[in-house]
């Protein structure tokens, strides 16, 4: 059809493919043409979908991006607002046990390596923050002497995380010929993610849910984490809550199991 291929032309190729099947999918499941379209076939096609909540939030937000595209807006709207009463949970973080097990002594090793790799693993490790993040960093970004990062995060919100003196001896030696709007990091998010995954084994999202974890088993407030981490509403912080309590529970076992 004319109209989805016009849709989608400036989409990557991933997303040109993805977009396309939704929109056909819809239009062969309902067995109409565009112009005779009305409210009630998408929620008939809600009604008989049998996909999870999440994928069909997906499906009416790329629907309204074509009903607007065709300049149906009545459509849009109808999908904007169904997609909005779809109500789903936070999918709960995969946390490398290993890696939580390992942090202490994987310090000497990220210590040990020096440079870039230490400096952009450290900050990962110790702070929590996104891998966007600490590729935007700038030295007038960093107070050294209060173990503080300014941090410009989604939305350009910008909040402050606290590093770690291990951390901050680490990227104080790194920084500390640079200019302050210097770039601390010349390097791509690709390389950080490969260095992460031979080091670590992990992800560098997986690194900052790792973060999350070991700072609530530790007594952290999640309150606080909330705004380290950077999220809008606290309910997306809590998904660590549970993991957090049975590595408290691990721990204890494994450590009182000989009294």
């Amino acid at each position: 059809m004319e109209e989805i291929a016009a849709f989608t032309s400036s989409l990557s190729k991933v997303s040109r493919r993805n977009y396309r099947y939704i929109v056909q999918s819809f239009l062969r499941d309902i067995g109409k043409d565009l112009n005779s379209l009305e409210k009630k076939d998408i929620d008939l096609w809600i009604s008989n979908k049998e996909i999870s909540r999440r994928t069909m939030k997906t499906y009416l937000y790329v629907l309204s991006r074509f009903f607007r595209y065709i300049e149906r807006d009545d459509l849009s709207k109808h999908c904007r607002e169904r997609a909005k009463e779809i109500r789903v949970s936070n999918p709960i973080p995969r946390v490398d046990d290993d890696l939580l097990k390992k942090v202490e002594e994987l310090k000497e090793r990220i210590s040990d390596m020096g440079g870039e790799r230490s400096a952009v693993i450290a900050l990962l490790l110790s702070t929590g923050m996104r891998l966007s993040e600490v590729l935007s960093l700038r030295p007038k970004d960093i107070d050294l002497k209060r173990r503080m990062i300014r941090v410009m995060g989604k939305g350009g919100k910008e909040r402050i995380v606290y590093m770690t003196s291990w951390c901050a001896d680490i990227l104080g030696n790194y920084i500390k010929e640079m200019k302050a709007d210097d770039k601390i990091f010349r390097i791509s998010a690709r390389t950080v993610q490969r260095w992460v995954k031979e080091l670590l084994g992990v992800s560098p999202h997986g690194i900052r849910h790792a973060f999350a974890v070991m700072y609530l088993a530790r007594g952290g407030n999640i309150r606080a984490l909330q705004k380290i981490l950077g999220h809008s509403k606290l309910s997306t912080t809590e998904v660590y809550l549970d993991i957090a309590r049975s590595l408290v529970e691990e721990d204890f076992r494994r450590t009182m199991e000989r009294y």
